[in-house]
């Protein structure tokens, strides 16, 4: 419908007392409430993410439900399918891909330590700790892995196939025929090519002339003095100029 909002259209649609406003705080109070003795009784929307990410509690949650008319969503991408591109949850793996009648969920705390954006040797964000999995994972180093990540070896070894789904979905694309105008990386390069242009367009005809130039004179066995003699006849001025350039 191409119905576009300002920041002064949302400003009047979540005022204080109108209906959204209510709503979101309605659900934020209940959401302290269920929650708020997750990691230390810290309640903030990463922890929440990290409880969907781990158990898809948050989206599954009946306590949560707006209305009865209301259905439950499997996962992030259900919010916004049309800019999100895969399915990022540990859990979704679990539930649709896996199917485990049991699930080997993640609790809060551990995926907080698994996403610390700092130098721990727990985090997964960090490759060279990833490296170690999968070294320790290969070898078949189980006890290692769960004494440094925190995961025992059911949530290892789902958490190895959850790797493989992610790696295909948002690398690969291999859902979607592999794509890759759609994949994160790719996306990068694109936008590094596109702003490179101009620079292209203004330096390569030059480079491109001047290193021709320059291996013509080398092979001619002619010198600076020569050229700029055939333009200005000035020794003085011919010596200034060809005075650091060497061919």
């Amino acid at each position: 419908m191409n119905i576009y909002l300002t920041d002064d259209n949302m400003a009047k649609l979540f005022a204080p007392q109108n209906m959204f406003s209510q709503i979101y705080k309605s659900q934020a109070s209940l959401c302290y409430k269920l929650y708020q003795n997750d990691s230390s009784n810290v309640f903030s929307p990463e922890i929440l993410w990290l409880r969907q990410w781990g158990n898809s509690s948050i989206f599954k949650d009946d306590r949560l439900y707006l209305s009865p008319s209301v259905p439950h969503v499997q996962d992030f991408r259900d919010l916004d399918p049309k800019n999100i591109i895969g399915h990022g949850e540990y859990s979704y793996y679990l539930e649709n891909v896996l199917k485990s009648q049991d699930p080997p969920y993640i609790a809060v705390r551990t995926a907080a330590t698994l996403f610390k954006l700092d130098i721990n040797p727990q985090t997964l964000m960090n490759p060279a700790n990833l490296q170690v999995f999968y070294d320790q994972y290969r070898s078949g180093n189980y006890p290692s892995i769960t004494k440094r990540f925190g995961v025992n070896q059911e949530q290892i070894y789902a958490l190895v196939g959850y790797f493989e789904m992610i790696n295909k979905d948002q690398i690969l694309l291999s859902d979607i025929g592999g794509s890759y105008e759609k994949s994160v990386f790719a996306k990068l390069i694109i936008k590094t090519m596109n702003a490179s242009y101009y620079d292209l367009q203004q330096e390569l005809p030059f480079e491109v002339a001047s290193r021709y130039l320059g291996g013509y004179i080398n092979l001619a066995g002619l010198n600076c003095s020569y050229y700029i003699n055939l333009a200005i006849n000035s020794t003085n001025r011919t010596d200034e100029i060809c005075m650091n350039v060497s061919l």
